[in-house]
């Protein structure tokens, strides 16, 4: 065998090999997922739904309508909503609260079909900041039938209770979105002072 057949042997031998080690790479790295897991203690392990509508449709809300707000009557409870707000950023939910309830972002908005998802604490701690440090304290209180309202500007959308249940820091069923359905639901840690359950207030918009 000549040299020259012998260096273009080689060649392809290191050519070959060279493919397939940045294939086995490129499908290595296709594995690979980013850790999102969080210790939010409202939505830990909840995995946020894709959006439900368009950015145009929702833009009063998204982008921080000062008239936003969650009231239920029955608990003498009126707060400002901020919007969109990741459920898997400590940072930006933390903070969110400081100044109201938290809507999970991509949850559907008032009178949209789907699940609009809202957030809050229940429990007091002196070195949290803000004034809704137990804006949810009392959600228990609530029955089926109680009426909760959500209004953005002059709009007010009305929900009616229909279950009250607390479930596992990783049910992720709760914030789920079904287009045939026009639902609110409400999620604060229970019971107060602990992150061990998840209290859920889930009730229909009155049509």
């Amino acid at each position: 065998m000549t040299n020259k057949m012998k260096i273009l042997i080689a060649l392809m031998i290191a050519i070959i090999t060279g493919s397939l080690a940045f294939s086995l790479s490129n499908i290595f790295n296709l594995r690979q997922k980013p850790n999102t897991s969080s210790d939010n203690p409202t939505t830990s392990g909840i995995k946020q739904s894709e959006p439900s509508t368009s950015e145009t449709a929702t833009s009063n809300i998204n982008e921080g309508n000062s008239s936003y707000a969650l009231r239920i009557e029955k608990l003498g409870l009126e707060a400002p909503i901020i919007p969109n707000i990741d459920g898997n950023n400590k940072e930006e939910y933390m903070k969110a609260l400081e100044s109201g309830v938290a809507q999970m972002a991509k949850t559907a908005l008032p009178g949209e079909a789907g699940n609009t998802v809202i957030f809050a604490h229940s429990s007091y701690y002196e070195s949290r900041p803000g004034n809704y440090k137990t804006i949810f304290a009392d959600l228990d209180k609530l029955a089926a039938g109680d009426i909760i309202q959500l209004s953005s500007g002059a709009k007010i959308v009305s929900y009616t209770v229909i279950e009250i249940k607390t479930v596992k820091p990783e049910d992720v069923s709760i914030v789920n979105q079904n287009k045939n359905e026009y639902k609110l639901t409400l999620i604060t840690c229970w019971p107060p002072k602990t992150t061990n359950e998840r209290l859920v207030v889930v009730a229909k918009e009155i049509q």
